[in-house]
């Protein structure tokens, strides 16, 4: 399952020109009671970014249309964060 979902993260992360070393981890939630079926995060560590996280609701796994959307949506978010610079991040 979470193969099907790296799959599309490397496909999205072509299609915005961004190569697949950038790749964020994936982690599949299972949270029944949540209010987001996807989301993007980074942990920091010492004031420094940590690894980007994309994480899905396993409910999402059902529907191969809304798994693309959160899966795309949430790559926009990790592509922003890679172009950031710096100083931008820092204001994160």
């Amino acid at each position: 399952m979470i193969d099907r979902v790296r799959a599309l993260v490397r496909t999205y992360l072509a299609m915005l020109g961004v190569d697949s070393v950038e790749e964020p981890d994936v982690v599949l939630q299972h949270d029944t009671g949540s209010r987001w079926l996807g989301r993007w995060s980074i942990k920091w560590r010492g004031g420094l970014p940590g690894r980007p996280v994309i994480q899905i609701q396993r409910a999402v796994l059902a529907d191969q249309r809304t798994l693309e959307r959160v899966v795309a949506h949430e790559v926009v978010h990790h592509v922003q964060y890679l172009r950031m610079d710096p100083a931008e991040i820092q204001l994160v």
